[in-house]
């Protein structure tokens, strides 16, 4: 990964909302609307603010994955910002977990080409 993309990736992740899950949609550890079933409305939120906040996750997920790519290089203050956020979100959240585990082998593939 080219320097520059480790500052964009790191720009774009510190531009997430700071309780926002990376690898999820739950906006923060008290969010308890499920989006496994995104065209029911809640009461706190509609079918459509779900979808975006699916998508949004989805964003979120893909630059998380990308800056990944830096923690082999000599570790500086942001990539350990990183690895304390990641660490976070994988104790944290099952969902997470399962969606970091999920998407990993595509996302090697993809590194791969």
């Amino acid at each position: 990964m080219h320097f520059s993309a480790d500052i964009y990736s790191y720009s774009q992740l510190k531009g997430f909302p700071a309780e926002a899950h990376w690898f999820c949609p739950k906006r923060s550890d008290d969010d308890d609307i499920d989006y496994g079933h995104p065209d029911e409305a809640e009461e706190d939120m509609s079918p459509e603010t779900k979808h975006e906040a699916i998508q949004a996750a989805k964003e979120r997920h893909d630059v998380a994955y990308k800056y990944s790519l830096v923690l082999g290089m000599d570790v500086t203050p942001e990539q350990e910002d990183y690895r304390e956020n990641l660490d976070k979100m994988l104790k944290s959240c099952d969902k997470c977990v399962y969606n970091w585990h999920m998407g990993r082998k595509a996302y090697l593939r993809e590194l791969s080409e």
